[in-house]
C-alpha cells in the first residue's frame, strides 16, 4: 500500500486472472487425480508413475499460458478490464503486476499437482514445511525487489512468482524422495524442452503482436491481434516440441 495508487488494486486483479488461468488446469487435473492417487498409496510404482504423468500434462499446458502471459500481458489486461474508471495507467500497472506473476506460473501449477500427491500418502507435513519456506523466501525477495532494488509492484509480483518456483522445487525433490521415479531425468528432458518451446511461442506472439501495431489499439483490434498472434504461438509450441520428441526417438533407436 505504501507503493502509491493503485498498487494494491494491481496485484489484486493481475492475481486474479493469473490464478483463474492456472486453476482451470491445474485444479482439474489434481481433483482428477487425487481419488486414483489416494488408492494406490502402497503401489509405489504406479503412484510414481501417475504423478510423473499428472505433472507431465499440467506443464505441457501450464508453459505454454505462462509463454503467453508474460509475451501478451499488457494486451489482456486491456481487453479483460480496460473500460470506465479501469484506464490505460491501470492496465500498465496491472500488466506490470501479471508479467511478473506469470514467471512462477509453473511452480504453482506444480505445487497444486504435488501437494495432493503428498496428501494422497497421508503425507501433510512436507506440504506445511515448503509453504513455509515459501513465506520465507517470499518476504526476503519483497524487501530486496520491492524495498532495495525499488521494483514496485513488479518486485512484489516477482517475489511470489520466486517462492512459486522454490516451492515447486523443493515438492519435486521431497516427492520424489519418498516415491521414487515420481521425477525422473527423461520428465526434466522433457520439462527442459517445453521451456525451449515455451520461449520460442512467446517470442514469436511478442513479435506477431508488434508487427501488427498499425492495426490500431482499439478493444476490437485488441482482441484480434491477440487471436493472430497466440494461435501462430501455439501451433509453434506443439510443432517445436514434436520436432524435440522425434528427435529424442531418433537418438534413442540408433544407440
Amino acid at each position: 500500500s505504501s507503493l502509491g495508487d493503485g498498487a494494491v488494486s494491481a496485484l489484486n486483479w493481475g492475481n486474479k486472472i493469473y490464478i483463474i488461468m492456472v486453476g482451470v488446469f491445474a485444479y482439474a487435473i489434481t481433483n482428477f487425480i487425487f481419488p486414483k492417487l489416494s488408492r494406490m498409496g502402497e503401489d509405489e510404482t504406479g503412484f510414481a508413475r501417475m504423478t510423473r504423468e499428472s505433472l507431465g500434462w499440467m506443464l505441457l499446458v501450464i508453459t505454454l499460458v505462462s509463454g503467453l502471459f508474460l509475451a501478451l500481458s499488457e494486451p489482456i489486461i486491456r481487453v479483460v478490464f480496460e473500460r470506465g474508471a479501469f484506464t490505460a495507467d491501470s492496465t500498465r500497472i496491472t500488466a506490470t503486476a501479471l508479467f511478473y506473476y506469470s514467471i512462477g506460473m509453473v511452480g504453482y501449477g506444480v505445487c497444486e499437482v504435488l501437494n495432493k500427491s503428498f496428501y494422497a500418502i497421508s503425507d501433510g507435513k512436507t506440504p506445511m514445511v515448503v509453504s513455509l519456506i515459501g513465506i520465507c523466501v517470499n518476504f526476503l525477495t519483497a524487501f530486496l525487489l520491492a524495498g532495495v532494488l525499488e521494483m514496485g509492484v513488479g518486485g512484489l509480483a516477482l517475489a511470489s512468482a520466486i517462492s512459486s518456483l522454490v516451492m515447486g522445487g523443493c515438492l519435486m525433490w521431497q516427492i520424489n524422495r519418498k516415491r521414487k521415479g515420481s521425477v525422473t531425468a527423461g520428465f526434466l528432458r522433457n520439462f527442459l524442452k517445453m521451456l525451449v518451446s515455451g520461449a520460442l511461442a512467446a517470442g514469436m506472439a511478442a513479435g506477431i503482436y508488434r508487427a501488427t501495431d498499425a492495426m490500431g489499439t482499439g478493444m476490437v483490434m485488441t482482441l484480434l491481434r491477440l487471436t493472430v498472434s497466440a494461435l501462430p504461438a501455439c501451433l509453434a509450441y506443439v510443432g517445436v516440441g514434436w520436432i524435440l520428441k522425434v528427435e529424442e526417438i531418433r537418438s534413442v533407436v540408433k544407440r
